[in-house]
C-alpha cells in the first residue's frame, strides 16, 4: 500500500475507488477532486472547485468513465 500525501492541508471528505480499482478519487473542501493512480499515487486528473466548501457526494458512473461530485449548488 502506498500512503497518499495530498498537496492541500484541507481534510479529505470523500474517497471513492474506481470500479476497476485502478484509481481513487479524493475530495477536499475548497480544493476540489483529485483522481490518483492507486498503484503509484500519481495524479491522473484534477477538478478544481475553489468555491465549494462542502461536497455532499462523489461517485463514479458509466462503468468508471465519469466521475460526479455533488454539492449544495448542483452537480459537477
Amino acid at each position: 500500500m502506498i500512503p497518499l500525501q495530498m498537496a492541500s492541508r484541507h481534510p479529505v471528505t470523500h474517497v471513492v475507488f474506481s470500479p476497476d480499482g485502478a484509481a481513487v478519487a479524493v475530495a477536499q473542501p475548497f480544493q476540489g477532486v483529485t483522481v490518483l493512480d492507486r498503484a503509484t499515487g500519481g495524479t491522473l486528473a484534477v477538478c478544481p472547485m475553489p468555491r465549494r466548501a462542502a461536497l455532499t457526494g462523489l461517485t463514479y458512473f458509466g462503468g468508471g468513465k465519469y466521475l460526479a461530485a455533488s454539492h449544495s449548488k448542483g452537480l459537477e
